[in-house]
C-alpha cells in the first residue's frame, strides 16, 4: 500500500512539473512569462483551499456546524476548534484574525490566542498595536508555561519600547522567567546567573522602577543564596571525595570575597569549614580559635549543628 502511494505522489508531481514546463514553453507565444515556482504554489493553493472545503462539507455532513463545535467541552472539543480554525487562517483577513484571537483570548484558549497573534505580528503596521500584541503574547505564553520563549518577547519589548509604561512590569517579568526556570543547588547554574544579570540591570533603574523593585531584590537575594549553597557542594566534593584542601580553600576564600558582604549569614558556615579545612591541615590551634569564635558569635548556630548532627549532602549526590 505504501509503494503505491510513494507511486502515485511521484507521478502526481512529474504531471504538476510537466503542466508547469508546458506553460512556460509556451509563455512566448502569447508575449508573457511565468514563473514555475509561483505556478507550483497556485496549484498547491488551489488544493489546500478545495480539501479544506471538502472537509468543512463533510463537518456539515455529520451535524458538526461551527456553533457545535464552539460549545464542545473537554479536550475535544478544544482539539476540534483548533483544527477548525486553524485551517483557513491562510485564508482570513488581518481584521478577521484579530476578531477571533480575542474571541480565543476570552474563552481562554492559551493555544489558538498564541497562534493568531503570530500571525497578526508580522502584518501590524500600526505602532500601537504591535506594542500591545508583543507584551499580550509574552503574558500568554507565559501563563502557558513556555518560559523561555516569554522571556525572549519580554526582552524584546523592553528593547523596542524602553518609554513604555509597562517596560518594568516586562523586565519583572523576564526576570521571572529566568527565576522560574533556575535548577537546584546541585546542577548548573546558568540560569541563576542570567537571572542576577537581569536582577542587576533592573536595580540601576530604581529611580523609575518602583512597583516591582522589592520582589526583584528578593529574588536576587535567593539567587545569590542559590550560587552560595552551590559553591559549598563544591567544597563538600573537594573535601569528601577529592580529599584537595587546597581547592576547597579556595573556593571558600571566593565565597568570602564575593559572597559575605551582602549574605552576611553565610559567615558560620564559612567558619564551619574553616575548622573543617584548620582540622584536616593538623592545625589543631588555630582551628581551637577558630570555634571558639564561632561559639562566642553565633552561639545559636552551633546549638542547632550540635541538635541536629545531620549529614551535609555531598555534591557527588547528584549524579
Amino acid at each position: 500500500m505504501i509503494p503505491l502511494l510513494r507511486w502515485f505522489r511521484l507521478l502526481r508531481n512529474s504531471a504538476l512539473v510537466s503542466i508547469a514546463s508546458i506553460l512556460v514553453s509556451t509563455a512566448p507565444l502569447c508575449g508573457k512569462s511565468i514563473d514555475v515556482n509561483a505556478t507550483r504554489g497556485t496549484v498547491k493553493t488551489h488544493r489546500y483551499k478545495e480539501r479544506a472545503r471538502k472537509r468543512r462539507e463533510a463537518r456539515l455532513a455529520k451535524g458538526l456546524t461551527d456553533e457545535k463545535i464552539s460549545n464542545m467541552k473537554g479536550l475535544k472539543g478544544r482539539k476540534a476548534r483548533e483544527r477548525t480554525e486553524t485551517k483557513f487562517l491562510s485564508t482570513m483577513s488581518y481584521e478577521e484574525i484579530r476578531v477571533t484571537k480575542n474571541k480565543m483570548a476570552k474563552e481562554g484558549n492559551r493555544f489558538g490566542a498564541i497562534k493568531y497573534i503570530k500571525k497578526m505580528i508580522p502584518q501590524c503596521t500600526d505602532l500601537e498595536e504591535l506594542r500591545e500584541l508583543t507584551l499580550e503574547v509574552a503574558d500568554l505564553l507565559f501563563d502557558d508555561g513556555k518560559l523561555q520563549e516569554a522571556g525572549r518577547m519580554y526582552d524584546e519589548f523592553t528593547k523596542l519600547y524602553p518609554g513604555s509604561d509597562s517596560v518594568e512590569y516586562a523586565a519583572y517579568k523576564a526576570i521571572l522567567c529566568n527565576f522560574y526556570d533556575i535548577l537546584d543547588a546541585e546542577r548548573d547554574q546558568s540560569k541563576t546567573h542570567e537571572t542576577i544579570t537581569l536582577t542587576e540591570n533592573f536595580l540601576q533603574r530604581t529611580d523609575v522602577f518602583k512597583t516591582h523593585t522589592k520582589d526583584v531584590q528578593r529574588i536576587a537575594h535567593t539567587c545569590n543564596q542559590r550560587l552560595v549553597d552551590s559553591e559549598f557542594n563544591i567544597i563538600d566534593f573537594h573535601l569528601k571525595v577529592r580529599e584537595n584542601l587546597k581547592a576547597a580553600k579556595k573556593r571558600l576564600d571566593d565565597i568570602k570575597k564575593d559572597f559575605l558582604a551582602m549574605l552576611p549569614e553565610i559567615e558560620p558556615r564559612i567558619l564551619e569549614y574553616e575548622i573543617t579545612i584548620a582540622a584536616r591541615q593538623n592545625n589543631t590551634v588555630h582551628a581551637l580559635e577558630i570555634k571558639t569564635d564561632l561559639e562566642t558569635r553565633f552561639p545559636q548556630y552551633m546549638e542547632t549543628i550540635v541538635a541536629s548532627n545531620k549529614k551535609k549532602r555531598s555534591f557527588t549526590n547528584r549524579f
